[in-house]
């Protein structure tokens, strides 16, 4: 014969999975987050395929982290859902930043201290960075016989940059 406990262990083990929310469609939530970073970053910059958890529960407020690689460096992600329809939010946990756009932005900042916009930028290095914010890297200023080392700062996530001419 079947005890009462047991018939209510059993009752409350099958309620108990009805109520279960949802898990969110990881591999939509895969296919958002690179979306959500070409766009961010471009197209031109090497994107991997995001790796996240098998399952996470939708649920608006819910949070997770993933990581993808970057033109081969990876990159650590903070995905939060917006609301229970899993629209997403990604936070990078460090910058990417692109030499070509790390030379133009020099230049122009040391237009005036080194000589104008015949100055020619050199960083050593892959072309495209995953750095934390607060790190930096040095670059090499030159125009004419004028050659001067520039430690560049990365101040955000969104890459902003402070430039340093070294004596």
């Amino acid at each position: 014969m079947v005890s009462a406990a047991k018939v209510a262990v059993v009752l409350a083990l099958a309620l108990g999975g009805c109520s279960r929310r949802p898990d969110l469609d990881m591999a939509a939530a895969r296919r958002e987050i690179r979306r959500t970073l070409v766009s961010t970053y471009g197209a031109d910059v090497d994107l991997g395929q995001p790796r996240c958890p098998a399952r996470v529960v939708a649920r608006k407020g819910e949070r997770f982290r993933c990581s993808i690689d970057v033109a081969g460096q990876r990159l650590g992600l903070s995905v939060e859902q917006r609301d229970d329809a899993g629209t997403l939010q990604v936070v990078p946990e460090r910058a990417v930043v692109g030499l070509p756009r790390v030379r133009r932005e020099l230049v122009a900042a040391l237009a005036d201290r080194i000589g104008g916009r015949s100055a020619v930028v050199s960083c050593a290095g892959p072309a495209v960075r995953v750095v934390a914010v607060g790190a930096t890297f040095e670059c090499a200023a030159r125009d004419g016989a004028t050659t001067r080392t520039v430690l560049v700062r990365v101040r955000d996530l969104a890459g902003s940059l402070t430039f340093t001419i070294q004596r």
